[in-house]
């Protein structure tokens, strides 16, 4: 989907390709396979989530039992209240396990995955619009899209993620067999625009979350710098977790009245400006350094854990 709507923020994706057929047909007699499937292709995925939607229907149902699968990972990860309190992060909660590895445990992982859920539970209803037709997926939606209304597509481009439900209630026409989408599904929207403040809110908890824990790690490693192998992957958790959120709010400073309805709803830049964003841009810096700096040592401190952990 991401390939294919990235494919179509090329107005002028048809000229370039009949430009190229007609160079190809000038040197050659015909065109080759490759052309001619690419041509096909694009046809075929003019509106990628129309054609898409298509070829996914069959899948629809399990497609939604797997992200109700990952809707209850999310969950569990998005409570700051339960991640303080088994210690995500945390060098505080377990002073006797200092110079243990840590950040290995399944909610570790989980939390460093956090934005890859988000996303995977924002787009992919967007699959099975049956699912969505018939209620049970609305609680995914209703938790996910107050979140955000821009999500990464490629690099530096987003796409308003609101658009894309917009179009999926209101222009598509599917092939799709008995389905109807309701007032109830529109309200949604409405109710997941009106709801941004607060998802604003959450993420910034998220940022001071992030930054407490980064600084008691610099702290950590600038007076203890022989803890650095041990806390390494809890410190790179961190670092991916710091990173997707810094990148959250620049991608929504950016497109913060992208769409014409969240200027109706006060969503200003204001708002959404953290003072302290800085802070985590200097803990991300300063604590890839020493990871850098003591790259050897982290390799060698591993590899001598494991080999004690295989002799055992």
């Amino acid at each position: 989907y991401q390939a294919n709507t990235l494919l179509n923020t090329f107005s002028d994706k048809r000229l370039f390709l009949a430009a190229y057929s007609k160079l190809q047909l000038t040197f050659k007699t015909s065109l080759d396979s490759e052309t001619v499937k690419l041509q096909s292709y694009i046809q075929s995925y003019d509106s990628p989530l129309l054609k898409i939607v298509d070829d996914l229907n069959p899948y629809s149902k399990v497609i939604s039992q797997c992200i109700g699968s990952i809707f209850a990972q999310f969950i569990k990860v998005s409570n700051l209240q339960t991640l303080r309190k088994d210690g995500i992060l945390s060098i505080t909660l377990q002073d006797s396990n200092l110079p243990l590895p840590q950040g290995t445990s399944e909610l570790d992982f989980d939390f460093t995955d956090y934005h890859k859920l988000y996303l995977i539970l924002t787009i992919c209803p967007l699959f099975c619009p049956v699912e969505v037709a018939n209620q049970t997926l609305v609680p995914v939606l209703k938790a996910v899209l107050p979140l955000g209304w821009v999500v990464p597509l490629y690099g530096n481009t987003s796409i308003s993620i609101y658009s894309e439900y917009d179009q999926l209630f209101k222009g598509y026409k599917f092939n799709v067999k008995n389905l109807k989408f309701t007032s109830k599904e529109k309200k949604l929207l409405e109710d997941s625009l009106k709801g941004t403040t607060q998802g604003i809110a959450t993420h910034r908890a998220h940022r001071v979350f992030i930054r407490q824990q980064l600084s008691h790690l610099y702290a950590l490693f600038t007076d203890f710098p022989g803890l650095i192998p041990a806390k390494a992957i809890l410190t790179i958790s961190g670092l991916k977790f710091a990173k997707q959120e810094l990148l959250w709010y620049l991608r929504h400073l950016q497109n913060v009245n992208s769409g014409p309805k969240l200027k109706g709803i006060g969503v200003e830049g204001k708002i959404l400006k953290d003072k302290r964003i800085l802070e985590i841009v200097f803990y991300i810096q300063k604590l890839t350094e020493y990871l850098r700096k003591y790259e050897r040592v982290i390799g060698n401190y591993y590899i001598e854990f494991l080999a004690n952990a295989t002799a055992k």
